[in-house]
């Protein structure tokens, strides 16, 4: 009997063969049944039939791991401006404004730990005389920045929904 690769099974070994191949013809595994539930399908690679592939997973769903169901989330709470003014935080010029502001001003301003954000007192919605006013920045840390960011999204949520 002929292997893959072309080699033989030979019994020369004292526990046996000594070339363990398996046959080329077999398949890798027998297929099972589509796993979709009241799909009478069978499935060959996958534990789902060509039918019922799940979607990949994307940004905009949470995985419901109790039945595995992908769940659209609500759509994000920016602005429509975003990606306008996210541009801003990348030029040279706010790079060059945040690392003096830091360098100046080390210690936030709500806890007194050491800062890492320089942070917009009102916030510039894309402004970007306010953007790049040095007397509309405070030092925040990390968290009083997350808690400042989150409590000024729940507001303009709030004001929409009036």
């Amino acid at each position: 009997m002929t292997y893959r690769f072309g080699k033989s099974l030979s019994t020369s070994g004292p526990y046996g063969p000594t070339v363990q191949c398996r046959p080329a013809a077999m398949p890798s595994r027998p297929p099972a049944p589509c796993t979709y539930p009241g799909c009478a399908c069978f499935a060959v690679r996958m534990s789902r039939c060509a039918a019922h592939q799940r979607q990949p997973f994307s940004g905009n769903q949470t995985r419901n791991t109790s039945s595995r169901v992908l769940v659209p989330t609500a759509p994000p709470l920016v602005s429509a401006n975003y990606k306008r003014y996210d541009s801003l935080y990348k030029t040279e010029q706010w790079r060059r404004m945040r690392a003096a502001h830091l360098a100046a001003y080390p210690l936030c301003v709500v806890c007194g730990a050491a800062g890492t954000v320089a942070d917009h007192v009102v916030p510039h919605r894309g402004d970007a005389r306010l953007f790049f006013n040095r007397g509309n920045l405070q030092t925040l840390c990390a968290r009083d920045h997350q808690r400042k960011t989150a409590a000024e999204i729940r507001s303009r949520a709030a004001q929409s929904e009036r």
